[in-house]
């Protein structure tokens, strides 16, 4: 079996993403912080980088559709759409965050079907499971502001929200050292 070591790192960043996740859900998400944490969804930065990670993502995967007369034309394109979409989107983080986990996920449910990761079927559900809340999120995206509000003031919402976390961390690592070993 050939070792994919793109998709082991991606699994590992992931897993990374996840524990993070965790610890600032714990520390930050509380409900004498709710006000600034209602403002994440909107962050104008973090949108900037979270887009400009999808779009170095997508335009060289894309780049295979096209021809290559049609590729310096493809990339301004794609720059000028993120520019418009940073000066002019709103929610800016939570679209560019849910077009990111699209593409992750689409990614390793790709990647998932060509190693060979036991119990497959549970990578798949999860995978199947994080695109399509990242669809939900990026078509309304004040969810995650009504998400984030829930997660302020519920102490057992935050902890099944963390456990999620969790679960995600943990198959993520169980892939990724599967596909490593």
């Amino acid at each position: 079996m050939q070792k994919d070591y793109m998709f082991i790192v991606s699994l590992l960043l992931f897993s990374m993403f996840c524990l993070f996740s965790i610890f600032y859900i714990k520390k930050y998400f509380t409900p004498e912080r709710l006000k600034n944490a209602e403002k994440i969804p909107r962050n104008v930065p973090l949108g900037a980088i979270f887009g400009a990670a999808a779009i170095a993502w997508c335009v060289p995967q894309s780049l295979a559709v096209f021809s290559s007369n049609s590729v310096m034309l493809f990339s301004i394109i794609a720059i000028v759409a993120y520019l418009i979409g940073c000066f002019f989107l709103d929610y800016l983080f939570a679209r560019a965050l849910a077009g990111f986990i699209i593409l992750l996920s689409h990614y390793f449910m790709a990647q998932s079907f060509a190693v060979d990761i036991p119990m497959l079927w549970l990578f798949s559900v999860f995978v199947l499971v994080m695109g399509t809340s990242a669809i939900v999120i990026g078509g309304i995206p004040h969810y995650m502001r009504d998400f984030i509000r829930k997660i302020c003031v519920s102490k057992s919402f935050k902890l099944s929200i963390m456990a999620v976390f969790g679960l995600y961390l943990l198959i993520s690592l169980y892939a990724a050292l599967i596909q490593f070993l």
